[in-house]
């Protein structure tokens, strides 16, 4: 079951966040154990660097990642053990993005 962060129209671009919805975002993230996820404090990690970065976009000041950036970050899987459901964080990815270029 995918969970999505925003609500967009059908046809419609994906929602921009802010930084505090980037960081806040990763409690609303399923956690698996027995398929793969993505390892947590990673993800959490850096959804805080993206979240800062989002911020500084927004106020049209020099930001630490670029959308390319948010679009080319790989975490490391788990299996076995507890981690985030990978949809769910490559579509939050998706939004951080877009947040990033609007």
């Amino acid at each position: 079951m995918r969970i999505r962060f925003w609500n967009p129209p059908a046809d419609g671009p994906l929602h921009v966040l802010d930084g505090a919805g980037v960081r806040g975002a990763a409690s609303a993230l399923t956690r698996t154990t027995f398929r793969e996820g993505y390892e947590i404090a990673a993800v959490d990690a850096f959804l805080e660097r993206a979240g800062i970065a989002v911020d500084a976009h927004r106020r049209a000041a020099p930001s630490s990642l670029t959308a390319d950036d948010v679009r080319a970050v790989r975490f490391r899987a788990t299996k076995f053990r507890e981690g985030y459901d990978q949809d769910m964080v490559d579509d939050l990815l998706d939004q951080v993005a877009a947040s990033l270029r609007a």
